[in-house]
């Protein structure tokens, strides 16, 4: 996936009708890069990387109900 792509998925999201991008890629092209410089333009978004976390998404899930 190019970074240009990523920018214009990104600024098309809320006329898409799903509500969540995965973006894959080998590490290194630029993925982090591309999705925070999309990101820049609006100010409206929350970035969240779970990047490292072991069952990442289960714990983020339980501290958000707490």
């Amino acid at each position: 996936m190019k970074a240009d792509y990523i920018k214009e998925i990104i600024k098309k999201y809320d006329e898409m009708p799903y509500k969540c991008i995965l973006i894959d890629g080998t590490w290194g092209i630029g993925k982090t890069y591309a999705v925070k410089d999309a990101l820049k333009e609006n100010n409206n978004v929350c970035y969240l990387s779970v990047f490292g976390i072991k069952d990442g998404i289960w714990k983020c899930r339980k501290n958000w109900m707490n």
